[in-house]
């Protein structure tokens, strides 16, 4: 037992060793590339590289994984010299693979602005073109070369001095005592390969979350960008139309004129499943949104609308920032989800206006919070910032939405204007729970989600009802 602890706490200290070099070559990445990151002093150096070590530790779990399991499984050949030379070569070997990626990264991400991903593999499986750029790369980059085996020296004497200092007691016998730490150990390198407890695990967009997509790059490290791209495939080019037949159909370049802006409001409403056949108004009988129906009949309604996106994941993107679902894989999921594009947050921030984006889901759910960054909103508010979280909790999803839209009224009554805000609600998702006070109220069709339609059409009823008595109302879009 005391030699398993001893095991343990060896992998303890291989763990801070390797993420202190992570560090230093983070260090050396920024100190080549720091021209791309004009603000960073502003915005703390120090807390970027903070931020960058869940993805170091998601790094570390998945390229030591063999390292990990055979400090962690207990066997009594584990004090064997052999097996320590093992030991060594497997951490001094990945994480000098990691130290590897990290630094010839630098000359990749000022030409293209992100960090490696796993379409890398596929280049460098094309023969002569991969030669003539390792050729290249070590004529003109060979301080950057000295730096990494300078680093690899390093790293190797300093994991054989903390080798050498372990004291074990030769053969020592291995009690039941030793399979729940085991286990424990095992879950918590689960844990940081996910990169902590949420429902997805992190990927090269959840960088995103400090500085609006700023420092992407510095807070990633390549080999974590490496393996969470692996299995994706780029999107192909479609060519549809010739150009000049596409332009005739619509130029994306159409300039339009005013003699004056009137920086209005602009208040954006999604709202989930709301399919077209649940609607009155579009189909000719009575439907479960009599509220909606009611609305539409007053406002531009568009008859001819096609979904850009089949789920929430999608959806967000494809109305926030008019990238529809052309992929296999949703774009905050994607090798692209860590690229900065245009959003209706992004343009109308220049413009002065405070962006927000509201959705009563779980803190990380769906990655909204990541692309909230990204898109360049000021804020994302979740259930975590919601004030009566265990009263109004659903028991699955999050807030019911009569009092999320209710506490949403009261957050834009604060706001100065001119603000541009977008709320996405969750009652109306599977699986379709509406509060106990609701419960007959809605009427229930021969589908499932039939009554939570009605619900939240209710709720946003309620939500128009309060908001047409605030200040901004009348001046918002």
């Amino acid at each position: 037992m005391k030699n398993h602890i001893k095991h343990l706490l060896f992998l303890l200290q291989s763990l801070v060793l390797a993420l202190f070099f992570y560090s230093l070559s983070r260090l050396v990445f920024f100190l080549y590339t720091r021209s791309l990151f004009p603000q960073i002093y502003e915005d703390g150096l120090m807390a970027v590289f903070w931020q960058g070590v869940r993805f170091d530790l998601s790094a570390f779990a998945y390229l030591n994984l063999f390292f990990i399991l055979m400090l962690v499984f207990p066997t009594r050949k584990r004090e064997t010299k052999i097996y320590q030379k093992v030991l060594r070569y497997l951490f001094v070997s990945f994480n000098g693979l990691a130290l590897f990626l990290n630094l010839s990264d630098i000359v990749n991400v000022q030409f293209t602005g992100k960090r490696m991903t796993a379409d890398i593999l596929s280049f460098l499986l094309q023969g002569e073109d991969a030669n003539h750029v390792a050729v290249d790369f070590i004529k003109d980059s060979w301080p950057i070369i000295i730096i990494f085996m300078l680093l690899v020296y390093a790293m190797s004497k300093m994991f054989k001095f903390i080798q050498s200092h372990q004291f074990f007691l030769h053969r020592s016998k291995i009690t039941w005592k030793t399979y729940p730490i085991s286990i424990l150990v095992l879950g918590l390198t689960v844990l940081a390969m996910r990169g902590g407890t949420q429902l997805r695990p992190i990927k090269n967009i959840h960088a995103s979350t400090f500085g609006k997509g700023k420092y992407v790059p510095l807070i990633l490290n390549s080999p974590f960008s490496i393996m969470s791209s692996l299995g994706e495939t780029g999107l192909k080019e479609k060519n549809y139309f010739r150009p000049e037949i596409a332009k005739s159909y619509f130029d994306a370049k159409t300039s339009l004129s005013a003699d004056s802006a009137n920086y209005k409001n602009v208040v954006v409403i999604i709202l989930e499943s709301f399919s077209r056949e649940y609607i009155g108004y579009y189909n000719n009988f009575k439907g479960y949104t009599p509220f909606l129906d009611s609305l539409m009949r007053q406002s531009l309604v568009c008859q001819h609308a096609y979904a850009n996106g089949k789920k929430s994941i999608e959806g967000i993107p494809a109305v926030l920032s008019g990238i529809p679902a052309l992929a296999d894989k949703p774009y905050i999921l994607s090798q692209y989800g860590s690229q900065k594009g245009n959003s209706i947050a992004s343009l109308l921030s220049q413009q002065g206006y405070d962006c927000s984006f509201y959705h009563g889901g779980h803190p990380g759910t769906m990655g909204f919070d990541a692309y909230a960054e990204m898109a360049n909103f000021d804020s994302y508010i979740d259930l975590s910032a919601y004030p009566n979280k265990e009263k109004d909790y659903d028991g699955k999803w999050g807030i019911f939405d009569e009092p999320f839209l209710q506490f949403y009224k009261a957050e834009l009554d604060a706001k100065q204007a001119p603000f541009f805000s977008a709320v996405f609600n969750l009652s109306s998702h599977h699986p379709y729970t509406i509060p106990e006070q609701y419960k007959d109220t809605f009427e229930k069709g021969p589908l499932a989600i039939h009554e939570s339609i009605g619900y939240s059409d209710f709720a946003l009823q309620q939500f128009f009802k309060e908001a047409e008595k605030s200040a901004w109302f009348n001046n918002t879009l």
